[in-house]
């Protein structure tokens, strides 16, 4: 009882101590213990109370207020924080016979944090799916920090702007335990800014993975001709919502048998010993198997010395499926929203024999990775005093290639796809807190329509700088390379060029470049502390006036094409030009369709370069290949961007 006790006291420090009395009275989720505060700035507090109510706000640093709830109950007030400092506050609220203190509160630097998977990534090692921060282990067993913070905001999907935060633990500070699930590039940011600025600093992070850019423009921005196929699409959606769950299962169980041109219960006994083997759990990616996204049945031979009522315990899957025993569906989660789920299955023992019986898993990957990951323990039938462990060697078949058949039907629900979802479900719910501002990290998944990335940013920031009523600092970063559709291919090349300029339409921004940070086979690259302290040099030298920090990249400045030789003048180099390795990325065209490599060498702050295979040079091209990282740096070991030119405009 007494452990019982303690962690309930652990965990109810997390949150605002609530004294009980009668009335509704509540306040945002953001206002929880230890919260970071925007200095020498107008905060807003809010929450809800009875329609009409007073609510009494005591802010430590010597503010008090009065806020009275509107007809629905909503009261809002605005506090005046003092210059950022290690002294902790508290804000006390009273209303309703309640009272709400929030303790441990800091003021210092507050940013947001958005994006997609390279945001979000965090310290936590995922060694199945190569996700692993370098240097995690410092960062995880380092000294603590209660003046380096941190609130996630939970995945939300929604069709409509909402009020309510979607908290995940509330706001936490930098130890062993909690730092494991900060954002990384977050905290290399926020420890930048702790060691230049000596305040305490609290980073908000709201990212998704594998989010596109639409769904985080707030309904009122995104009304140009270019999202009109996506706002149909999500008209469509709340339509088919409008007919109910059990309408979505009938259209996906249809859409399944369509697609791997059979019903599910026949195919699960469509079992034999000649069939392809891999083992699980693992992802699919890592298997024979392949990571091609579509349908997959598997199959495993359970030996029983009778029949049994049997629980069946898989980990999670990667992403839907149904389950068969002995061609009986025992188990199905086949909507989208169901998707990554830990089956625990009771299979009756009028389903089961004595000898060889056959579980089937048909797993359905309409998105990213696909198969069943986690711990081999968690993987097992059991019966009585037995436990029989499913992991290991499994039969498979594919049954159907994703691109081959119709679209994944609608399920009626808001995702993360939609236009506008994520802005309503994770950044709206934010706008009335104070933040200096935001840090971005997006792009992977809009390859597809990058040419309308410029503009889909700029409308991004307009949105949001309109929700804040302020012209926030926006700094994001450049995807870095990855082989994408193959290793010699341009397309994430061509829109890392995109994002290079982008920031130029909107303002009060500026981008990270990372052609140098790269990971040819993983499109979650490791080194993310460089990534969090170029953004904070940024932010130094632009939002915080302290030029000492500025940190130009090296550009191309002139190209002179002297006989079978071209020699290039490079700016911003401080103390002069680094090269990581002799590879060459330079090539050279006549034509600007077939480009030949060039070697070359340095020669002070100048770069020459040769190539044989090119009489008359015209086009000129460096590391403008998916997966070629960047080797040529400046002394400050900032990388030179990639660069597709004709050489005419340099001359």
């Amino acid at each position: 009882m007494r452990r019982i006790a303690l962690l309930i006291s652990l965990l109810l420090m997390s949150f605002p101590v609530i004294a009980q009395s009668s009335g509704r009275f509540s306040v945002s989720d953001l206002y929880s213990n230890g919260a970071v505060l925007q200095q020498k700035s107008e905060v807003t507090v809010w929450g809800e109370s009875l329609p009409g109510a007073e609510v009494q706000i005591s802010a430590s640093w010597g503010q008090r207020e009065i806020a009275v709830a509107d007809a629905k109950g909503n009261w809002s007030s605005i506090l005046k924080t003092p210059a950022g400092s290690y002294k902790s506050y508290t804000i006390i609220l009273e209303s309703c016979g309640k009272r709400i203190l929030i303790d441990d509160i800091l003021v210092g630097e507050v940013w947001l944090a958005s994006g997609q998977s390279n945001m979000e990534m965090s310290f936590h090692e995922d060694p199945n799916n190569n996700i692993k921060v370098e240097g995690a282990a410092g960062v995880i067993n380092g000294p603590e920090d209660r003046y380096l913070r941190c609130f996630n905001v939970a995945r939300s999907e929604k069709f409509y702007p909402q009020e309510s935060v979607p908290m995940n633990g509330g706001w936490k500070s930098k130890n062993s335990k909690d730092v494991v699930w900060f954002s990384a590039v977050g905290y290399f940011y926020a420890a930048k800014l702790r060691e230049v600025l000596n305040l305490p600093v609290g980073i908000i992070n709201a990212s998704y993975g594998g989010s596109p850019v639409e769904s985080w423009i707030p309904g009122d921005f995104a009304k140009g001709a270019i999202y009109n196929d996506k706002r149909v699409e999500r008209e469509d959606e709340i339509a088919f919502g409008a007919l109910g769950r059990d309408e979505a299962v009938k259209r996906f169980r249809s859409w399944i048998d369509d697609s791997q041109r059979g019903k599910s219960d026949s195919l699960a006994m469509e079992f034999s010993d000649g069939l392809n083997v891999l083992n699980l759990p693992n992802y699919f990616f890592n298997t024979p198997r392949g990571g091609e996204l579509g349908g997959t049945f598997l199959y495993k031979k359970i030996e029983l010395d009778a029949s049994h009522d049997l629980t069946l315990s898989l980990p999670q899957i990667d992403r839907n499926c149904q389950i068969f025993f002995n061609g009986n569906l025992v188990y199905e989660a086949i909507l989208p929203s169901e998707a990554y789920r830990h089956p625990r299955v009771n299979i009756p023992s009028r389903m089961t024999r004595k000898g060889v019986n056959l579980l089937s898993v048909n797993m359905i990957t309409t998105l990213w990775n696909g198969g069943i990951i986690g711990n081999r323990e968690e993987m097992n039938i059991s019966y009585a005093d037995k436990t029989i462990s499913l992991a290991g060697e499994w039969y498979y078949k594919k049954t159907f290639d994703l691109y081959s058949v119709k679209r994944v039907p609608y399920e009626g629900l808001p995702n993360a796809f939609l236009i506008s979802s994520l802005y309503n479900g994770m950044i709206n719910p934010l706008v009335k807190y104070s933040v200096r501002g935001v840090l971005w990290y997006q792009g992977e998944a809009n390859i597809s329509n990058r040419d309308l990335y410029p503009e889909m940013l700029s409308d991004l920031v307009k949105g949001w700088r309109s929700a804040w009523g302020k012209n926030l600092p926006f700094y994001y970063v450049q995807i870095a390379p990855w082989k994408g559709n193959g290793h010699n291919l341009s397309e994430y090349s061509q829109m890392r060029a995109i994002m290079s300029s982008a920031y130029r339409g909107i303002g009060n921004a500026d981008v990270v470049i990372t052609t140098d940070l790269g990971d040819p086979l993983n499109i979650h690259p490791p080194r993310k502390r460089e990534v969090g302290e170029r953004l904070a040099l940024k932010a130094l030298t632009k939002t915080y006036g302290l030029s000492s920090y500025s940190a130009d990249y090296p550009a191309l400045h002139k190209a002179v094409v002297k006989g079978d030789s071209i020699t290039l003048t490079l700016r911003n180099l401080y103390d002069g030009i680094v090269v990581t390795d002799k590879e060459s990325l330079f090539e050279i065209s006549g034509d600007g369709q077939i480009y030949y490599p060039a070697t070359f060498r340095i020669e002070g702050n100048r770069v020459i370069l040769y190539c044989k295979n090119v009489k008359k040079a015209l086009f000129l091209r460096y590391a403008f290949r998916n997966s070629m990282s960047g080797n040529i740096l400046n002394s400050k070991m900032l990388p030179l961007d990639l660069f597709e030119v004709k050489l005419c405009d340099l001359e």
